[in-house]
């Protein structure tokens, strides 16, 4: 589809949206910098709670399998639900690489065990810290008009048999997406930390100094006296 056509079918703000989901999906995000919403944070910061809160959708919170690569939530508000996931091969250390994966969602339920499955795929082949992306799109009448972007937590520390490289890959995954001017940062906080000492807040203030793009959230709350 050419993008003057695309264009010339712009009528709302959801059209819009989904035409950037569009471009999005043919690549062009490779080469242009796409509006989008990304949520960052450290791990264990509660961004799993929050983007339960934001979508609808349950993401795995399992601490033994954290997010290794980029999670895109396409959803769209419908009648009737359907819904697929798919794995976006952008790397792959794997040499039988069967390029996109697809699986159906029967329910909204089926969400954790499909992001869960493809995670440990990439775990198996090797890919700690991926670019691959996990793509959800689903439509349903529960569901809001959202598209929204989960990125791997911030690392501080690694076990003794860990690869080390994952600290600074996450950070320059993160990095990449931050400077990206038309993304809106949601930077996720527990509240029983220093704030003002928080990765994520000092690295958001780098990348918008004036804080237009960012919005802090603070999750845990009931940790808090």
């Amino acid at each position: 589809m050419k993008i003057k056509g695309l264009l010339a079918q712009v009528r709302t703000c959801e059209e819009e949206r989904k035409l950037v989901d569009k471009l999005r999906e043919i690549g062009l995000g490779q080469y242009i910098e796409l509006p989008q919403i990304a949520v960052m944070g450290d791990t264990s910061s509660g961004k799993s709670s929050l983007l339960s809160a934001l979508s609808g959708v349950s993401f795995p919170s399992n601490d033994q399998l954290t997010t290794r690569c980029p999670t895109q939530l396409i959803l769209t508000r419908a009648d009737t639900f359907r819904g697929t996931v798919r794995l976006v091969r952008f790397q792959s250390s794997s040499e039988n690489d069967e390029g996109e994966e697809k699986q159906e969602l029967n329910r909204l339920e089926d969400v954790p065990d499909a992001i869960t499955k493809l995670t440990q795929k990439l775990v198996d082949e090797g890919q700690n810290i991926s670019d691959d992306q996990i793509v959800i799109e689903m439509c349903g009448p529960e569901l809001p008009n959202l598209t929204l972007t989960d990125l791997p937590g911030l690392v501080r520390t690694v076990g003794d048999r860990e690869d080390q490289s994952i600290i600074p890959r996450v950070r320059q995954m993160v990095d990449r997406y931050m400077k990206q001017e038309r993304t809106v940062l949601i930077a996720v906080v527990p509240a029983n930390v220093d704030m003002h000492n928080t990765e994520i807040l000092q690295a958001a203030q780098e990348a918008d100094p004036n804080g237009t793009r960012t919005i802090a959230v603070v999750t845990k709350m009931d940790l808090v006296d």
